[in-house]
């Protein structure tokens, strides 16, 4: 699509295989969501910075460290009892609720699929 809209063949592509499959291996390991892939791809056709060096400087790196994210996790529990307690009775749709909560804590960093699990185990087993 880039190259049709710019006109340009493949071989002029300012975005080599190699530079490509770091973007793709960043989002495969989740280390970006799918719209920090896309910023990062927009980023990557004015430079010739690797994936993960542009990720790093725009700070879109996701955090998968459950050290880190299982304090929000409780904190957003605790803060919101009675959605939790609505939650435990089978509202189960406010898990979205919470992953929001945890994700403006974290400024969105944290990893959404983690987080959504940290958060499913958490509510079910209090």
């Amino acid at each position: 699509m880039i190259l049709n809209e710019s006109g340009l063949d493949i071989s002029a592509f300012s975005i080599g295989p190699e530079r490509l499959a770091g973007l793709v291996k960043l989002k495969d390991s989740d280390k970006i969501s799918s719209s920090a892939m896309q910023t990062i791809f927009n980023a990557m056709l004015g430079t010739d910075k690797a994936a993960h060096e542009i990720a790093s400087e725009k700070n879109l790196l996701q955090v998968s460290d459950s050290g880190f994210l299982q304090p929000i996790v409780d904190d957003v529990i605790a803060a919101n009892p009675d959605e939790a307690a609505r939650f435990r009775d089978g509202k189960e749709g406010l898990i979205g609720f919470f992953v929001g909560q945890v994700m403006r804590q974290s400024k969105g960093k944290a990893n959404p699929q983690m987080v959504k699990d940290m958060l499913l185990s958490r509510l079910k087993s209090s």
